[in-house]
């Protein structure tokens, strides 16, 4: 009988899928395997109640972790969404998808896949992960 023995587990905060051990097994497929083992297992030499608890309790670990990745994840976008909304009316600058600079005065901010993005007076969008400088200037010239 195979055992799936202790996994370390990790939140992929990009992703929002919790991985188990290096390979970045899913909690699909840690499930899986153990559904398969419990259907194959030998009733003449079943799974001891210890195991069995101690697979539960990687499970319920599993899911409390994916559960912290989630909330972190969504506290980290309400932050940036909060600091965007801050900018707006304010000149900013930051680099393109090209990695070319590009600044303006922020308009609006929009939510898209999870990222906060600036739109600029030029019509440009520019994601909150590359803004390099926000003036202390809103676009009328006074002093924020």
């Amino acid at each position: 009988m195979s055992t799936i023995s202790g996994v370390g587990q990790t939140a992929n905060a990009a992703t929002g899928t919790a991985t188990t051990g290096s390979k970045g097994m899913k909690i699909e497929d840690f499930l899986k395997i153990m559904i398969q083992e419990l259907q194959q297992q030998d009733p003449f030499e079943p799974m001891s109640s210890k195991d069995l608890v101690n697979q539960v309790g990687q499970i319920q670990n599993i899911q409390s972790t994916m559960s912290l990745s989630e909330t972190l994840e969504n506290l980290s976008l309400n932050q940036s969404l909060s600091a965007a909304s801050s900018m707006i009316g304010k000149v900013v600058v930051g680099l393109d998808g090209s990695a070319n600079e590009v600044s303006g005065v922020v308009t609006a901010v929009k939510v898209e896949d999870r990222k906060v993005h600036l739109e600029l007076d030029s019509g440009q969008r520019l994601s909150m992960d590359n803004v390099i400088q926000v003036n202390g200037q809103t676009a009328t010239g006074e002093t924020a």
